[in-house]
């Protein structure tokens, strides 16, 4: 399930009190995803970690005190615990990283999910409980969920990346034009994950955007390879600096944005990414017709010297315009555009 479904189906599920189990490779945006579900459905997010537990934290803290005369001991919940038995107002109850934890901590937690209490305690109707997980094959330390708990949860929901999930999240989130130009010139490199006991990255949504941010910081020329390569792997630096080479040869957006009928579309692909990545952050509602007339040029074989019409960038550029400006969809000339163009756009 790619990651903008997922949300769609939290988004039902967390009110209807679903407990599902979301599982994917590290790095793919499971946590993000359910803090912003909890946001936009106006949740709060109580995390737990059980992988860093003992299986008596899940029963709170153990307390002997006297009553008629004769001790007595029972176990009083602290901390998120305590939050979730008290809560007046939804809540979502997120344990994290779940089959990192050893068997004993799994079986501790099943009272609180399954059974809604803790040890005498009932927790509150308010809460609705999610629980995620990398895989087995991750190498990342997990040695399996116990059955009763995967059996008993709603669905057992598998996490993958999307392309399109991630530009657009990308360009909420001040990820660097280049950077998405170049993922959309290498769709590969945005997840070829190699799990490895050495001290190594390989391509992730979470490493891809951590490389994206140290090209940002303003780091020494001559670091930024060695930086890059450290967040997400030696291919991926490899291929993203030579790519940024070309990314530089790209002809001014300003000039299609004065001229967009008179200048010379590019011809190599890469910079054609690029410049249908980057152009839309030079428009606005008043030059709208900027992006429809090198839309329509895109698609034109004439502009071209292969002969060829380029019309996957006429998707790509509708699709980064939409992202970047997405006012624009509602507006005369993107409908009719859209109406016209409609098989094109929807491939």
């Amino acid at each position: 399930m790619k990651p903008s479904l997922l949300a769609q189906v939290l988004e039902k599920g967390i009110p209807a009190k679903r407990t599902f189990l979301i599982v994917g490779p590290p790095g793919t945006g499971k946590t993000d995803i359910v803090k912003q579900v909890c946001k936009k459905i106006d949740y709060e997010c109580e995390i737990f970690h059980p992988v860093i537990s003992d299986p008596t934290d899940y029963k709170g803290m153990p307390w002997i005190f006297q009553e008629n005369g004769k001790p007595r001991a029972e176990f009083i919940p602290f901390g998120g615990l305590e939050r979730i038995l008290e809560a007046n107002k939804p809540t979502l109850a997120f344990f994290d990283d779940f089959g990192h934890a050893p068997p004993l901590v799994q079986a501790s937690i099943m009272q609180p999910v399954w059974e809604r209490k803790i040890d005498k305690h009932k927790i509150s109707d308010q809460v609705t409980f999610i629980v995620a997980s990398n895989r087995r094959e991750d190498k990342a330390a997990v040695s399996g969920i116990l059955e009763p708990f995967k059996s008993r949860a709603a669905s057992i929901i598998d996490l993958e990346v999307d392309t399109e999930d991630w530009l657009r999240w990308a360009t909420q989130n001040n990820i660097p034009p280049i950077m998405r130009a170049f993922i959309r010139w290498r769709p590969n490199l945005l997840f070829d994950f190699q799990p490895t006991s050495d001290m190594k990255n390989s391509p992730l949504p979470r490493t891809v955007a951590n490389a994206a941010y140290l090209y940002q910081d303003g780091y020494p020329k001559e670091a930024l390879y060695d930086l890059i390569q450290g967040a997400a792997g030696e291919t991926f630096a490899t291929e993203f600096m030579g790519f940024e080479q070309l990314y530089f040869q790209m002809p001014s957006p300003k000039k299609f944005v004065k001229d967009p009928k008179g200048t010379k579309l590019p011809e190599d692909p890469a910079i054609l990414y690029a410049l249908t990545t980057v152009l839309p952050r030079y428009v606005n509602l008043d030059n709208i017709e900027v992006i429809i007339t090198i839309a329509e040029r895109l698609m034109d074989p004439n502009e071209f010297d292969d002969g060829y019409a380029h019309t996957e960038f006429t998707a790509f550029l509708m699709k980064n315009t939409e992202y970047e400006k997405s006012e624009f969809i509602e507006t005369r000339e993107w409908i009719e555009f859209q109406s016209k163009h409609q098989e094109l756009l929807l491939n």
